[in-house]
């Protein structure tokens, strides 16, 4: 099947789990169990750039062909992360994520505040409000269309 490349988006700073099925080196079927033994080595992280490290966990088997890999909050500090999976002994073909970063509890918190101060601009009682900041707008020309009709 060959190496297998995964791109998507994480929480920054937070755990996280990867779960991937990596191909059986030289088959096309999924590695089982008893296909690989996962080994220090065999999973690798890079954060923005820097030198691969072993991951803190290995993967696990958690059957059926599916593994998964438990990243820890330091491992997912940057803003681009890099894991890669691959056996020494070839046992299966490579895996690599590729990940971006998104701010976890900053974004939660910008979103709350954007949510009030829309809120805030709309007449309580009166329906038919636009949701919008004064001016159908943020600082900077940024549009909001949140609640639009309520």
């Amino acid at each position: 099947m060959g190496h297998v490349t995964y791109s998507s988006e994480i929480t920054r700073g937070v755990s996280t789990t990867l779960n991937f099925c990596p191909a059986k080196a030289g088959a096309s079927t999924w590695a089982v169990g008893t296909d690989w033994t996962p080994a220090t080595g065999d999973s690798k992280v890079s954060i923005d750039g820097g030198s691969p490290a072993n991951t803190t966990n290995l993967p696990s088997h958690v059957g059926h062909g599916m593994w998964e890999l438990d990243l820890a909050d330091d491992e997912t500090g940057g803003d681009r992360v890099i894991v890669i999976i691959e056996d020494a002994g070839s046992a299966i073909d490579g895996v690599c994520f590729n990940l971006t970063t998104v701010p976890g509890a900053d974004r939660q918190l910008i979103l709350d505040i954007l949510a009030k101060a829309i809120q805030g601009t709309t007449k309580k009682g009166k329906r038919g409000g636009s949701g919008a900041a004064p001016g159908g707008a943020l600082p900077g020309g940024a549009g909001v269309g949140i609640g639009a009709g309520r």
